[in-house]
């Protein structure tokens, strides 16, 4: 088959829509149909992660704050 799971992992649930455009922009992305699960975790504060095939794509103010501070400890 020509698709590959994901998970999308947000500090709220997405809605349907949301995660619609989102797979559908990764699809282009992968050049594969992206099939997405929404799970939550409060603690990313805000945007999301999203795992697929082994890769992570962080766009929480988590992972900036952590990149972030390893820049400025360098």
């Amino acid at each position: 088959l020509n698709r590959v799971r994901g998970v999308a992992t947000s500090a709220a649930p997405m809605g349907a829509p949301q995660l619609s455009r989102l797979a559908k922009a990764l699809s282009k992305l992968a050049g594969r149909e992206v099939v997405l699960e929404n799970r939550t975790d409060p603690e990313l504060i805000a945007g999301f992660t999203v795992a697929i095939e082994g890769r992570v794509f962080d766009t929480t103010l988590r992972g900036h704050l952590q990149r972030l501070k390893a820049r400025l400890s360098d």
